[in-house]
């Protein structure tokens, strides 16, 4: 498949969305845009642990948040634009007329408050027709989904139910999706190479699709959001919510930690694919992964920094240290042009430092929200592994330690860890 008709299987996909998710919204009564009070943007590079932080506040009753994150909605009608421009950015620019609502139908059909029910609710069937469809677009569509559907029981089974019907119809994969610990597929094997050998709209592992309350209707959307792209993003953003108050949560993480799990990343055979550059002509030559898989010389991971640099033919290593340090990069970029947006910085150190410094963490996370304190007993605080591709133990980037010490000598590396309270020098002690 080429590049026109990939670009033309997504406007066949936006064309057979846009009506029915028009639908499901006058159906439903899903809240308006000008709803949206305040947006709560988790912001930090890749492999920062922002999956971890999304999952707990997320089960907050009082913060509206989408099952996974809102790229793939954005992607949908970007994704010819991003794919040419060789970059994950999108500015004020980008947000042509009526944009900002269509991707905010699709955004608000997936909302939900609190954490997981035992049920299904009003919405949850439209949210995954919609989402599978985006994850799976060359072999799913919502009428599809929704036949296959009227098989499935209600409550937590019924996703995996459905997973397992289209599975057998060879319709999706389920190996491409986050081994939760709020769902458990057994007998499934690894995943190798993406999901779709040219587009991608939504990076896997994918988050099993589960069932929640929606919004309350009529009242204000208190919005939390999570992506590393708003590292790329946040003008745009801005834009979309014009009317609502806007409020980071910026996470941080030393660069050896990170780089180390963005190699993982990379090196994954079933995980963070991104975009296949060779619909646009841009070949990888990637030393330490392009020459390991068959499709590493044209699927890109991550993000893709907006950058001057040759990125397509540096060493892995560097790939990922420039990821790292582009996204903060960014992010203090506009907190420094922007200095009435109301930031928290926190690190996700303290949230691996033992029970009471990740509470009290947390709760000034909740503080800062304005929302109650949430109990981090009872089963309520994530375990296990979250969008990770290895079990999380201090200082496991220290087996890649003579590929990642060499990389912090980098001056714009350094410049960015001292502004994010980070010492480069003090590398020894980063766990």
């Amino acid at each position: 498949m080429n590049a026109e008709s990939s670009f033309a299987m997504v406007e066949r996909l936006r064309t057979k969305l846009d009506p029915i998710v028009a639908e499901f919204a006058e159906t439903l009564g899903t809240p308006k845009l000008q709803a949206v009070s305040t947006v709560n943007l988790i912001c930090g590079s890749s492999r920062c642990g922002s999956s971890w932080l999304f999952r707990f506040l997320s089960q907050s009753p009082q913060l509206a948040s989408p099952r996974g994150e809102q790229v793939p909605f954005e992607k949908l009608y970007l994704f010819p634009t991003l794919t040419s421009r060789r970059s994950d950015r999108l500015a004020e620019v980008d947000l042509q007329p009526k944009l900002a609502e269509k991707i905010w139908r699709l955004l608000a059909l997936d909302l939900g408050t609190g954490s997981a029910t035992e049920e299904s609710t009003a919405g949850y069937d439209e949210a995954l027709q919609v989402r599978l469809s985006l994850q799976f677009p060359r072999t799913l569509h919502p009428a599809l989904v929704h036949q296959e559907l009227k098989e499935c029981p209600s409550g937590r089974r019924r996703f995996g139910e459905l997973l397992r019907r289209l599975s057998a119809k060879r319709l999706i994969r389920p190996e491409y999706y986050d081994r939760d610990p709020l769902f458990h597929w057994d007998g499934v094997g690894c995943a190798e190479g993406p999901p779709d050998d040219h587009v991608v709209l939504e990076e896997p592992p994918f988050i099993p699709i589960l069932p929640r309350r929606p919004p309350p209707t009529g009242t204000s959307i208190n919005l939390l959001l999570k992506s590393s792209l708003h590292s790329y993003r946040l003008p745009f953003m801005v834009a979309m919510f014009g009317n609502a108050r806007i409020r980071i949560i910026l996470l941080t993480r030393n660069p050896a930690a990170s780089i180390n799990g963005l190699m993982d990343g990379w090196l994954s055979p079933s995980g963070y694919f991104s975009y296949d550059l060779s619909l646009v002509d841009q070949p990888l030559k990637l030393p330490g992964y392009s020459e390991r898989y068959g499709w590493g010389s044209r699927w890109w991971k991550f993000d893709l920094p907006p950058t001057q640099r040759d990125i397509f033919s540096l060493p892995i290593e560097r790939v990922c240290a420039l990821q790292w340090t582009s996204a903060y990069e960014n992010i203090l970029g506009f907190l420094t042009r922007n200095p009435n947006v109301c930031c928290l910085r926190i690190r996700y150190e303290d949230l691996i430092q033992g029970p009471q410094r990740r509470l009290a963490v947390l709760r000034q996370v909740t503080d800062f929200l304005g929302v109650e304190p949430m109990d981090t007993g009872a089963g309520l605080l994530p375990d296990g592994v979250i969008m990770a591709t290895h079990t999380p133990q201090p200082a496991r980037w220290r087996s890649r330690y003579r590929q990642i010490v060499p990389l912090l000598r980098d001056t714009n590396l350094g410049d960015i860890c001292e502004q994010l309270g980070y010492e480069p020098r003090e590398y020894e002690q980063w766990s």
